[in-house]
């Protein structure tokens, strides 16, 4: 009774063993068999073989391309451009007469000015010549009209101070004869009055037709 009893001990030993070893794959299980041990190793099954890919293989890309875009914002528009500052009118007039500047008059479009019609005028325009270069002629000048009241004022004949009201009139002109731009003839002239005094008159009161300028340019 005792042997049959240690049998089956065994027995079921060797079946707990088997299982555990098949467990951990070191064993392989033979079909049929359950309780027989089996010392082939595991590794020496070959393993299933794996079906070759190859990246370059159109079948093994996928049949979908996703396509992605980037849109990037647009740039502000640029300013508009600012529209250009007017031309400042003209200043022909200088302090001094054969300074003045005309020629401004040679653009059809310029701004008229006061008193420029007797400014920079083709002389063939006024005597109705045929000049074979062009001539302009500059006519202009100044009229001044003072009022005097003197008191206290010494005049001829120097003896005592007296009173005297007069009136006092200087008138300058000139001419500016152009010819091309190499010739220029320009004269300047003033004449100088006095009229309603009640004294006699002195050296700065008149002076009649006196020579201011005059000068002849070639260039």
């Amino acid at each position: 009774m005792r042997c049959w009893t240690f049998a089956a001990y065994c027995l079921t030993l060797g079946i707990a063993a088997q299982t555990v070893a098949q467990d951990q794959g070191t064993i392989p299980a033979v079909p049929g068999q359950p309780g027989t041990l089996v010392t082939e190793l595991q590794d020496s099954v070959p393993p299933p073989a794996l079906e070759s890919t190859s990246v370059n293989d159109d079948a093994a890309l996928p049949a979908t391309v996703v396509s992605q875009s980037i849109t990037y914002a647009a740039p502000p528009p640029a300013p508009a451009p600012k529209p250009a500052a007017p031309k400042p009118a003209p200043q022909p007039w200088k302090l001094c007469y054969f300074d003045n500047d005309f020629s401004y008059k040679k653009d059809p479009n310029h701004k008229p000015l006061f008193g420029e019609a007797f400014k920079d005028v083709p002389l063939e325009n006024l005597l109705g010549w045929d000049v074979p270069e062009e001539t302009r002629i500059s006519v202009g000048g100044e009229i001044r009209w003072r009022y005097m009241d003197e008191v206290n004022r010494l005049r001829p004949p120097f003896n005592k101070p007296g009173r005297s009201v007069y009136d006092l009139v200087r008138w300058r002109n000139y001419l500016d004869l152009k010819h091309s731009d190499w010739v220029r003839v320009y004269v300047e002239m003033i004449n100088a009055d006095i009229y309603n005094n009640d004294l006699p008159i002195t050296g700065i009161d008149a002076n009649h037709w006196d020579l201011q300028n005059a000068f002849v340019d070639l260039k």
